[in-house]
């Protein structure tokens, strides 16, 4: 792989110039987040020792893996 097609980090400027990588959650996605961190926060479990399973969210919406992907120079993917 060479430096031209690896992954690589946005610069801030990028980031701010095109928002099409947010996504934006609605009330229900975001009392999901709330209810996973407060159930990692009860496990009372270092942060470094937690594991995908410490975080239960429901299933990601799949209107989000039908964005288009990010550029190939990019850093981002879809986590769908």
């Amino acid at each position: 792989m060479t430096l031209a097609t690896r992954p690589q980090a946005w610069t801030a400027a990028e980031a701010q110039a095109d928002p099409s990588w947010i996504l934006r959650l609605d009330a229900a996605q975001a009392d999901d987040v709330r209810a996973a961190l407060r159930h990692a926060a009860a496990l009372d479990k270092p942060l470094l020792d937690m594991v995908q399973a410490d975080f239960p969210l429901a299933p990601p919406p799949r209107p989000c893996c039908a964005r288009p992907s990010p550029p190939p120079s990019s850093a981002g993917a879809c986590a769908c």
